[in-house]
């Protein structure tokens, strides 16, 4: 395989149009469609995606349905598909094409894959990209973000083409973006998470994404301890401990992250053997940096200064996580590495990295070729400074002139979450600079999906990685921003206030030791506050204002006005829920913080089918650190706190092992108490205990609690009182994704005591981080749904019209009372209560559904699932009452503030005094919607065994 100097792909370069007549190609001639496609007879699936492509597109454009054949019509003028252009020129080199238009036909054909995914980057699609260059460049279209609505180009009612005959194809042979996980369980509709993610797979295609030949090789080595640990520990790094082995102060000492003793010949010879596939060969150092010390690695590194390993050795012996460092660049040794294994294989390719301690470009001046592809991840994230991106330069520039090609693989699109942090700017400099100067290939990672947020940053990566790709970020600006007809001038505002926004967070944002640059990317949401002010946010909301008034009456820009302004209306909201979170964290209160949730995961809900952001993916990384699983616990659970957490307990000799601090908002680990525990050389190999106490009335010990776990990570076994509850092994049931997953369980009276109460929790985990990581509540016992048919109450579904099985009764206000069907409900239908308006004299309002039912004696649980529309100022109240006067076990009042569009229930235990009960759901003291699913009575004790005694 040979991989050339030139970056540029062969197959873009003008034919000689001397052949053909200079008379125009007309499509459409007077309003009458003059054309038609054809498709070979057997089409393979690229050839009939291109053909869809081109019919869809050119619908847009003129309004006109060009019809699909294999066979021409006579006089029609044809555009040929694939293998029906029967081009002159065969066509061998993957995803190259050709665009020929001549008086009679349009030919669009290339190179495909017969039998594959058109929308898959290793599928050869030469067709499918030969009908987008021609959408471009004949006809102006471009792709600003997934979805319709993101489609540029202009309505035509005629369509003529002068005769041109081109070779197309993509700028580079490896052009990757990989998209971030849609979580489907993360959407209200997972269907909504698949189209999210085609329509990607779509927008990613049409900027020419894909692989004439495949270099997605990751770390080689991450199962060599497994296999040659024993037998060849020759081949590992040696630690300064003098011994072979992962180091214990990086992810705990995992083998997968042992790093390589790379000037040991065994190693080449087994890379040889095992990591050869297709002609290219695999040298991705683990993700770790290079710690060997041996001898003959030392040596490699042409530095005389034995003091380095001295150094190393110390800070080692110290603890420090990072006491590689002291041993400087080792680029020297892994550059001989890469010579070595190449005497060994003339002829393949090398695929090996650039990354952490192996940096900076090697002073050995050894020479590599062309066929060494290179993968380096430049420390290019937020917050991008000048001094970054001067570096990324020197680096690239400085392994570049070592004659290796060089792979564009930086982490940068992860940053920003969903705001809109631009930096399409910098990005044009840098990727500039690396095309100009021996970049073979690009790998982005990842794709978050941000797209209303940054919009003008991720086109401008697309359009720079396909047909914009010698385009200047000035061209691709300009294309952006015109799409906005006359909101124009007030987008292009905003984004430079976001710029800039961008530019001054350099300021508040600290320093990372993170090889890429920064760590913040997964937690950007939580300090966006200080860079994202309330007066930047004020001021480029204006601007999206302006422009929404500009473009009223252009129903196109209007809506991409609105995809931008739905984005940003996220971002308030998003900043809204951290503030929140912050009071959370101080004095516990739950309300506020699961109100604020609730607005995000609402607007979210709303839009999630607009493309504009990858909802399953932004939630995921905020469970991380905020607790979502908060939707599901009740306004008056109570949180547990403090905990303290035990490393050294032996034969549960708890009186006599150290108890210290612990926090549930984050893992053992990253906490005093776990740092300091690795940080002594010591392992988590034994159990690992955590301990809190709580209070209990009588009341709550007479009919029992629930515990809930915001989420826990490890195996764990859970004690109340030291005795034994509740085992949760991870993973749970399988589930590889069970440590980020809120759960709960119930502890009968049995197992409590009036007044002080201890719960203990037994973790244990091998690798990886562990512990209870987020907040622990108890609360009321938690209910399984029992089934309808176990119901008291009559239409307990809420399928009837309301004033036959239900009741309904107005003391206060102006009501509406409706059946409804509800897509959302449980049981399909749902029964709708309305206040208008409250009652003008006393501003109150009550209206209410109800029935009465027939009981015997014993114990029930009553079960009430409902919601409140935004906007309800009301409450929400249930009585039950089944006899005697006043509040008691037989009577109960359930009460519950608006929902604001979330489903909720409300449960509660009584035992009837009378064998006739009434049940009334009362909207009381507000204006506003409640929303009822489904309402239940049943029996929660044994009848059997009350009639023995």
């Amino acid at each position: 395989m040979s991989f050339p100097r030139s970056v540029r792909s062969s197959v873009i370069a003008i034919w000689c149009l001397s052949a053909f007549s200079l008379s125009a190609a007309e499509l459409i001639r007077d309003s009458v469609l003059q054309a038609e496609i054809i498709l070979p007879e057997k089409a393979n699936p690229v050839e009939r995606y291109a053909a869809d492509e081109l019919v869809f597109h050119l619908k847009m454009i003129t309004g006109f349905d060009f019809p699909l054949k294999t066979r021409p019509t006579p006089g029609k003028h044809c555009i040929r598909i694939g293998r029906a252009a029967r081009p002159a020129v065969e066509i061998r080199e993957p995803n190259a094409g050709m665009v020929r238009i001549s008086k009679d036909h349009i030919d669009l054909a290339g190179c495909d894959d017969p039998g594959r995914d058109p929308l898959k980057f290793e599928t050869s699609a030469g067709t499918l990209f030969a009908v987008y260059d021609f959408l471009n460049r004949e006809l102006g279209v471009r792709w600003l973000w997934p979805g319709e609505d993101g489609i540029v180009l202009k309505r035509q009612t005629t369509l003529s083409f002068a005769p041109a005959e081109r070779r197309t194809g993509v700028p580079l042979r490896f052009v990757q973006w990989r998209q971030a996980g849609v979580h489907r369980t993360n959407w209200t509709d997972p269907r909504n998470a698949d189209r999210f993610l085609r329509e990607t797979a779509v927008w990613l295609r049409r900027h020419r994404f894909g692989m004439s030949c495949n270099l997605n090789y990751g770390h080689a080595f991450t199962k060599y301890w497994e296999k040659y640990g024993k037998s060849k520990p020759e081949i590992f790094n040696l630690l300064p401990d003098g011994r072979r082995h992962a180091d214990p102060f990086y992810f705990n000492g995992r083998p997968s992250l042992i790093s390589m003793c790379v000037s040991n010949p065994k190693l080449h010879r087994i890379i040889l053997e095992k990591n050869r596939r297709k002609g290219i060969l695999n040298l991705n150092e683990n993700d770790t940096a290079g710690k060997c010390v041996c001898a003959e690695c030392l040596k490699w590194d042409g530095d005389p200064d034995g003091s380095r390993v001295q150094k190393a050795a110390d800070a080692f012996r110290a603890g420090d996580p990072v006491w590689y460092k002291k041993l400087g660049s080792v680029s020297n040794r892994y550059a001989e590495f890469i010579a070595a294994v190449r005497k060994l294989a003339e002829k393949d390719v090398i695929i090996a990295g650039i990354y952490a301690n192996y940096t900076d470009p090697p002073t050995n001046r050894i020479p590599l070729d062309p066929n060494v592809i290179l993968r380096y991840c430049p420390p290019l994230m937020y917050p991008w400074t000048r001094e970054k991106i001067d570096h990324a330069k020197r680096v690239w520039l400085g392994w570049s002139n070592t004659g290796a090609a060089l792979m564009f693989r930086p982490n940068f699109t992860l940053d920003g979450h969903n705001f809109p942090l631009d930096y399409h700017q910098e990005f044009v400099e840098v990727f500039d600079f690396a095309r100009l100067h021996g970049m073979a290939a690009v790998d982005l990672d990842s794709l978050t999906g941000a797209f209303g947020a940054n919009a003008l940053t991720l086109y401008t990566i697309a359009a720079k990685c396909g047909e914009g790709f010698e385009k200047s970020g000035e061209e691709i600006e300009n294309e952006f921003f015109r799409a906005f007809g006359a909101g124009e001038g007030s987008i292009r505002r905003y984004f430079q206030l976001a710029a800039q926004t961008a530019a001054a967070g350099s300021r508040v944002i600290g320093k990372s030791n993170a090889v890429e640059g920064s760590a913040i990317f997964a937690s950007f949401f939580m300090v966006a506050e200080k860079i994202f002010t309330p007066h930047r946010m004020q001021e480029m909301e204006t601007m999206l204002v302006q422009a929404e008034k500009a473009v009223r009456n252009d129903p196109l820009s209007a809506r991409r006005v609105q995809f931008l302004k739905t984005a940003f209306e996220d971002c308030k909201l998003t900043l809204a829920v951290q503030h929140a979170y912050e009071k959370y964290r101080t004095d516990g209160e739950v309300k506020s913080l699961k109100k604020q949730l609730v607005r995000l995961k609402n607007h979210r809900a709303k839009h999630e089918r607009t493309n504009g952001t990858n909802i399953g993916y932004m939630k995921q990384m905020e469970t991380r650190f905020w607790p979502w699983n908060l939707l599901s616990v009740e306004d008056d659970a109570v949180r547990l706190s403090p905990w303290f957490v035990a490393l050294d307990v032996r034969d549960r000799d708890f009186d006599s092992c150290r108890w210290l601090p612990y926090r549930t908002d984050t893992h053992l680990e990253k906490q005093p108490a776990g740092k300091d525990w690795i940080n002594s050389g010591s392992r988590f190999t034994s159990p690992v205990w955590y301990r809190t106490e709580f209070t209990l009335p009588p009341e709550e010990t007479k009919n029992g609690i629930s515990l809930q776990f915001g989420a826990v990570d490890g195996s764990g076994e859970y004690f109340i009182n030291g005795r034994l509850i509740h085992r949760r092994p991870y993973p749970y049931q399988g589930d590889a994704d069970s440590w980020k997953k809120d759960f709960a369980f119930n502890v009968p009276s049995s197992f409590l005591r009036t007044g002080k109460n201890i719960l203990m929790v037994k973790l244990t985990k091998q690798a990886g981080l562990s512990g209870i990581w987020r907040t622990v509540y108890r609360g009321r016992p938690v209910r399984e749904k029992v089934p309808m048919t176990r119901n008291l109450l009559k239409d307990g579904s809420c399928s009837e019209k309301v004033g036959t099985v239900w009741k309904k009764d107005v003391r206060e206000g102006s009501f509406s009372f409706e059946n409804r069907p509800d897509a959302d409900a449980a049981s399909g239908k749902t029964i709708r209560i309305k206040c208008v308006e409250t009652d003008p004299n006393t501003r109150r309002s009550l209206g209410r559904i109800y029935q009465s039912f027939a009981i015997e004696p014993g114990k029930y649980a009553f079960r009430i699932r409902f919601r409140t529309e935004p906007g309800f100022t009301g409450k929400v109240i249930v009585f039950l009452r089944t006899g005697g006067k006043g509040l008691s076990e037989s009577n109960r009042n359930l009460v519950s503030i608006g929902t604001d569009g979330e489903w909720k229930e409300l449960s509660g235990d009584f035992s009837p005094r009378n064998r006739t009960g009434t049940v009334y759901i009362n909207l009381q003291n507000g204006t506003g919607t409640l929303v009822i699913d489904e309402v239940q009575i049943y029996r929660i004790d044994d009848p059997d065994q009350d009639a023995a005694k």
